[in-house]
């Protein structure tokens, strides 16, 4: 009995169940020895001859992938058997006596079939993913022309906020050149203010003054009226009148021009001072009242030396 029929390849074979996913680069074998019978015409099957004897899992290979080549001729004597679960079912040993039956027609699809399947519906994926993909960027554009609009609008409001702020800048140096006058004016208020206490003082002293003279004055001409009643009765016995009233006359004179020449410097320098005040004035609500009773005394004070001195000449 010969061995069994077992196919082998054109020069090719695989030597591990492996080769068939890893794709392990095949072994070379020897020819077949010429004592050997060909094969049988039945046994051999071409690319034009059929169906291939390959599983139908081969149908449809991805790109680039290696498909093994069919195994339908007999193995070489002394040769293990290939088992392949794709394989060892079509493999089946054949008897001696019978001729090797015809390989079973498998009904598959077709590989173009299948793979336009395949290719349609990862080009409809494909569309589906670029058109989600165009809707997520038109909606970023969107939002990022939203961002854009936002920008602008907070670069003009910053622009306004800086225009305000220079503005405020401008105001508050000038409140603060209008505090630093008002300010200085205060303190020139304050000093003319302390001038004028100062002028009120000195009219003081000179009223006190005034009076302090006034009343001597009207002293000298009790005193004086007093000695002319007594020169006048001793006149009257001695001397005419005539004389009486001459003599009279010059001492009169004499105390009147003593007088005057003193109220007359007294009263000068008093108007004098009240002319000065009355050009320091600056503030009449606090000071007009004050400025009005010291300018009456001092109209007073001359008044009653004018009267005095109108006595002193009756």
């Amino acid at each position: 009995m010969s061995a069994p029929a077992t196919p082998v390849s054109n020069g090719y074979f695989p030597t591990n169940s492996a080769d068939y996913y890893y794709h392990n680069p095949p072994h070379p074998i020897h020819p077949p020895h010429p004592l050997h019978p060909p094969p049988h015409p039945h046994a051999v099957r071409t690319p034009h001859s059929g169906h291939p004897p390959h599983h139908h899992s081969y149908a449809v290979v991805p790109q680039h992938q290696h498909v093994p080549p069919p195994m339908d001729l007999p193995m070489m004597p002394h040769t293990p058997p290939l088992y392949h679960p794709h394989v060892s079912a079509m493999m089946q040993p054949s008897s001696p006596i019978s001729p090797v039956p015809p390989s079973p027609t498998i009904h598959q699809t077709s590989p173009s079939s299948s793979s336009g399947a395949y290719g349609d519906k990862t080009v409809r994926q494909l569309l589906s993913a670029m058109n989600k993909l165009q809707s997520v960027m038109g909606q970023i554009a969107e939002r990022q022309g939203e961002i854009l609009d936002r920008l602008s609008l907070l670069e003009q409001k910053a622009g306004r906020m800086d225009e305000s702020v220079g503005k405020f800048d401008e105001k508050l140096v000038r409140l603060n050149n209008t505090a630093d006058r008002v300010e200085a004016r205060v303190n020139d208020i304050d000093d003319t203010v302390g001038k004028i206490d100062d002028q009120v003082a000195h009219v003081d002293e000179q009223l006190l003054k005034s009076d302090d003279t006034i009343a001597k004055i009207l002293e000298q001409a009790e005193i004086t009226a007093e000695d002319s009643r007594g020169i006048r009765a001793r006149v009257e016995d001695d001397e005419s009148r005539d004389a009486f009233e001459k003599r009279l006359t010059a001492l009169m004179n004499g105390v009147v021009e003593k007088l005057i020449g003193g109220l007359g410097n007294e009263i000068k320098e008093i108007k004098k001072m009240v002319k000065e005040n009355e050009k320091l004035k600056y503030d009449p609500t606090s000071w007009s009242g004050r400025s009005q009773y010291m300018g009456q005394r001092h109209k007073d004070a001359v008044s009653l030396a004018e009267e005095e001195q109108k006595a002193i000449h009756v």
